[in-house]
């Protein structure tokens, strides 16, 4: 690491709200790791939990994780609008499709995808949430019309848009340690879905993955985020955490 220039994070955990598993593993990178960035699931099925746990924090930004896909087979997530009124978003059993490559092969309404990011808006205020930036799930900002909506969205409401053209992602892949030791200046975005083990967690997998790797690699992605060596860049000034509304002070 060049140490005459920090190495600015903005670390971010997605999914909360899908299980109280993610949600207590997620409580584990913000309370002992370099989580400080929350992306909430409005549709999720512990959305309440979540919100008993992070909505009253102060030292963290919270996000609002647009979800218009359901990539598990278990797992199914509905909309938080009226489904008669987002009908084109869903499959037939009223859940979300698997990905944005269905909803692009086959059409869908912009009008009705603006109804849905504001009912999970108002869903995530009415639990006690503030957000201050958005992001979403499985990245479908790439759909025709998706991104124009999404920044009219943001500057109506006033949240902070997370895209990788505003958003730069911290470069590599593989262990988070070696990742920041080979990267310098910032502010960069790392996506990241830590969980404890847990039954409800278990239900995660598709033809795709398995139930047992989703675990496994949830698990660690949360002990990496409590790395001992990241929280001694942090207290040494190599290593600087970002939330998505600051850019001053750093949060510790």
């Amino acid at each position: 690491m060049n140490t005459a220039q920090p190495l600015e994070l903005i670390v971010r955990a997605d999914d909360i709200g899908t299980a109280r598993s993610v949600n207590m593993g997620v409580l584990d990178a913000v309370e002992n790791g370099i989580v400080r960035n929350v992306s909430v699931m409005a549709v999720g099925p512990e959305l309440e939990h979540a919100a008993t746990l992070f909505a009253a924090r102060k030292d963290i930004a919270i996000g609002l994780h647009v979800t218009i896909n359901a990539e598990w087979s278990q797992v199914r997530w509905r909309p938080a609008a009226d489904p008669s009124s987002v009908s084109s978003l869903l499959e037939t059993d009223g859940t979300f499709t698997r990905e944005p490559m269905v909803l692009h092969e086959r059409g869908f309404s912009i009008s009705e995808l603006r109804l849905e990011v504001e009912a999970q808006l108002r869903r995530l205020r009415e639990v006690g949430f503030e957000p201050v930036y958005l992001d979403t799930h499985m990245g479908f900002d790439w759909l025709a019309g998706v991104s124009e909506l999404l920044d009219a969205i943001c500057q109506r409401e006033g949240l902070v848009r997370d895209s990788v053209s505003t958003h730069p992602r911290l470069p590599g892949s593989g262990c988070l340690v070696e990742r920041i030791s080979d990267a310098s200046g910032g502010p960069y975005v790392v996506i990241t879905h830590p969980a404890r083990p847990g039954s409800d967690v278990d239900l995660f997998f598709n033809d795709v993955t398995s139930a047992a790797a989703v675990a496994q690699k949830r698990n660690e992605e949360r002990l990496s985020l409590c790395d001992p060596e990241l929280l001694n860049r942090v207290r040494t000034g190599q290593l600087i955490l970002r939330t998505y509304s600051e850019r001053g002070k750093p949060t510790v």
